[in-house]
C-alpha cells in the first residue's frame, strides 16, 4: 500500500477542530489562554510513508495572546508518489474582561445587550421602587467587582436617576473593563390609553405615544364627540377634565382642531394630544372600472424652499386612490403595451404609455361611465371620435422618430383641456403635488401655518411622517427594494390622504407643460406651449431616495414610452 495519510492528529492540550478525519487537511486547536506551549503529534496510516517532521510532532511555543500560529505535517509515501500537507493552526485564548450579559429584574435595558458597549440605561414603570441587575462574565476566569456581578437599587426616586457600575478584571489583572448603569424610574403617566370617536374614521390608529389625529367624518354629520382616556389614574388633570373633545356644526371641507391635555400625578410632566376633524365635502367617487377616488378638498401650499412661492388650488377634486393598473387599461384601451419583463403581472402600474396614451385613456374612460371628456384632439379640425378609437391610432415613441416630426403627433400634441367638464383628467403638476404632501391633512408639527402648509414640499417621499412607518421603504418601491420590477399598486403605506405609491413604482404624467415659475399661482396648468410634459413621484428601479422630494419635478417627451412611466386619473368635484 502507497498510502500518503494519517491515521491520527493529536494535540497535547485543547481541543482539535472539526474531528480528525483522514481526508481533512486543515484543522485548529483553540488552547485556554493559561496554555503557552503545545505539540501536535501525526501518525501515518501506511508505516512506510514517511513525515516532516520525521517524528510528526509539532512544536508551537511562546504562544501569544489572541493570535495563531501554523505549522503543517507533510507526509510522503512510500514509493514517494504521493504526497498530503496537513495544515494546523493553533489559537490561544485573550485574557477577556468584559461580560457576556447583563440581566435586569425589570424594566428596560438600553441600548441592547453588546459585550463592547459600556454604558447602559435601565428604565423601570412608576410603581417599581427597586431593582437588581446582574452580571455574568465572558470568560469563567474573570473576576467582577461587586463578586458575584449584582447591583442593587433600592428606594427609587419618582423621576430620577441612580447609578452603579460593574467593573471586570482579567485573570491576569491586566485588563478592565467598567460597565456603568444608569435606572431611571418613570414619573407618573402623562398619556392617554385612548381615543374614542363617536362617528367617522380616526387616523392613524391609536397609540399612547402619537399625539397628532385626523378624524373624518362623512358629508352627511355635523357632530362630533372625540373622548380620552387617561393611562394613569394617578394622572391629576385632564384639560378639557372630562376629556372630551365637541365638534358641533362641522362645515365641510373645513378643518376644526382641538387638544387634550394630560399632566402626571406631580404635574412635572404635561402632553398635549391633537385631533382635527373634517367633514369630508363629497363622499370620495368610486368608479367600477378603476376604484376608487380620493377626496383632495381646496386648499393653498408653498411649493419650494421660497416663502412666497405659494400655490393655491381653489376647487376641490378626486384622485385615484391607486396607478391605474395594466388591467385597467386593457380593459379601457383593449390594449397593455407594458413591457413584461419589467412587471409582476396585472395589477402592477401600466408601463411603456405615453402621453397621449394617457389622455386618451381619460376620454374613453370617461365615456365609458356616461361623463363628458375632458380632453379634445382635432385631426384636420375634426374631432377624434374617441369611441372608436384604438390603442393603435395614437402616436408613439416609434411613430415620431421614424417619421421625423409625424403630424399625427403634432395634432396630439396641440390638445386642449376643458377644465370643467366632469368627466377624467391628468392632474396638474400643482394638483398632483397638493395631494402627494397630504394637503391640509400633514399633522407633522408647524407644517401648516395660517392654513398654509409649509412644509409638504421638502418631504422625501409622499407619508414621510404619517402612520407607523418609519422609513422610505415603507411606503415606497423605489431602487433599493423593488429588485428590477414593477410592484402590484397598493403594497406600500399610503399617505395621510389615503393615496398609494405617490412616491416610486413608477412615475405619473401630469397635464402640464414644463415651466419654471415664481410667486403666487392660482389653478395653475402650466405652460402655453413647450415640447416636454411633466412626470412626478419617482420610478421604482430608476429612481433613489434622494429624488423623491414632493417638489421634485421631471419632463419628458409626450410621445415617450418608458417601462417606469404610467399614471393615475383625476375627477373634479363639482
Amino acid at each position: 500500500m502507497n498510502d500518503a495519510t494519517l491515521s491520527l492528529l493529536v494535540p497535547s492540550t485543547g481541543s482539535l477542530n472539526p474531528d480528525f478525519n483522514p481526508d481533512i487537511t486543515d484543522y485548529t486547536v483553540v488552547v485556554p489562554y493559561s496554555v503557552t506551549n503545545l505539540i501536535v503529534t501525526g501518525r501515518t496510516l501506511d508505516v512506510k510513508a514517511t513525515m516532516d517532521p520525521v517524528d510528526g510532532n509539532l512544536s508551537f511555543a511562546d504562544l501569544a495572546v489572541g493570535t495563531s500560529s501554523e505549522q503543517s505535517i507533510k507526509v510522503t509515501s512510500g514509493d514517494g508518489a504521493t504526497i498530503k500537507k496537513y495544515k494546523i493552526k493553533v489559537i490561544r485564548e485573550s485574557n477577556v474582561s468584559m461580560l457576556s450579559d447583563l440581566i435586569i429584574s425589570t424594566g428596560t435595558l438600553s441600548p441592547a445587550f453588546n459585550p463592547s458597549t459600556m454604558i447602559y440605561t435601565v428604565t423601570v414603570p412608576n410603581n417599581v421602587t427597586n431593582l437588581i441587575i446582574t452580571g455574568r462574565t465572558l470568560d469563567v476566569k474573570a473576576t467582577m467587582d461587586p463578586v458575584d456581578g449584582n447591583l442593587s437599587f433600592a428606594d427609587l426616586a419618582v423621576g430620577t436617576s441612580s447609578e452603579q457600575s460593574i467593573k471586570v478584571v482579567s485573570e491576569d489583572g491586566a485588563t478592565i473593563n467598567e460597565y456603568k448603569i444608569k435606572v431611571i424610574r418613570d414619573s407618573n403617566i402623562s398619556m392617554l390609553s385612548d381615543l374614542i370617536i363617536s362617528t367617522g374614521t380616526l387616523t392613524p390608529a391609536f397609540n399612547p405615544f402619537t399625539k397628532n389625529y385626523t378624524v373624518t367624518v362623512p358629508c352627511n354629520v355635523t357632530n362630533l364627540i372625540v373622548t380620552g382616556r387617561k393611562s394613569d389614574d394617578n394622572a391629576t388633570t385632564m384639560d378639557p377634565p372630562d376629556g372630551n373633545l365637541l365638534f358641533m356644526n362641522l362645515a365641510a371641507g373645513i378643518w376644526e382642531k382641538k387638544t387634550i391635555t394630560v399632566a402626571s400625578e406631580y404635574k412635572t410632566i404635561t402632553k398635549t394630544y391633537k385631533v382635527r376633524a373634517l367633514r369630508q365635502y363629497k363622499i370620495s367617487y368610486t368608479s367600477e372600472n378603476i376604484g376608487e377616488l380620493m377626496f383632495i378638498p381646496a386648499g393653498s401650499f408653498q411649493h419650494d424652499a421660497r416663502e412666497e412661492n405659494i400655490s393655491v388650488i381653489t376647487k376641490p377634486y378626486s384622485l385615484s386612490k391607486y396607478q391605474i393598473t395594466r388591467q385597467q387599461f386593457l380593459d379601457i384601451m383593449g390594449a397593455d403595451p407594458s413591457d413584461t419583463k419589467s412587471s409582476n403581472g396585472m395589477k402592477d402600474p401600466v408601463q411603456m404609455i405615453n402621453w397621449y396614451h394617457a389622455i386618451a385613456f381619460c376620454n374613453k374612460l370617461s365615456i365609458k361611465e356616461g361623463l363628458d371628456p375632458a380632453y379634445s384632439v382635432k385631426v384636420n379640425d375634426q374631432e377624434i371620435v374617441w369611441e372608436n378609437l384604438v390603442f393603435g391610432d395614437i402616436p408613439s415613441g416609434d411613430d415620431y422618430n421614424h417619421k421625423n416630426g409625424d403630424v399625427g403627433d403634432a395634432n396630439w400634441n396641440a390638445a386642449t383641456c376643458d377644465w370643467e367638464a366632469n368627466g377624467y383628467r391628468l392632474p396638474t403638476k400643482k394638483e398632483w403635488m397638493w395631494a402627494a404632501m397630504g394637503a391640509d391633512q400633514d399633522g407633522r408639527e408647524g407644517a401648516i401655518q395660517e392654513g398654509i402648509n409649509r412644509t409638504g414640499y421638502s418631504k422625501a417621499y409622499a407619508g414621510e411622517g404619517y402612520g407607523t412607518g418609519t422609513s422610505i421603504g415603507d411606503y415606497t418601491w423605489y431602487k433599493e427594494n423593488s429588485r428590477g420590477k414593477t410592484q402590484p399598486v397598493g403594497g406600500k403605506l399610503p399617505n395621510e390622504l389615503g393615496f398609494y405609491d405617490m412616491s416610486g413604482n413608477v412615475w405619473e404624467w401630469g397635464w402640464d407643460r414644463y415651466e419654471k415659475i415664481d410667486g403666487t399661482l392660482k389653478d395653475y396648468k402650466g405652460a402655453g406651449s413647450g415640447s416636454f410634459r411633466v412626470i412626478r413621484g419617482g420610478g421604482c428601479w430608476s429612481s433613489k431616495a434622494s429624488i423623491f422630494l414632493a417638489a421634485d419635478q421631471v419632463y419628458l417627451t409626450p410621445y415617450g414610452q418608458f417601462n417606469d412611466v404610467g399614471f393615475r386619473v383625476l375627477r373634479p368635484v363639482l
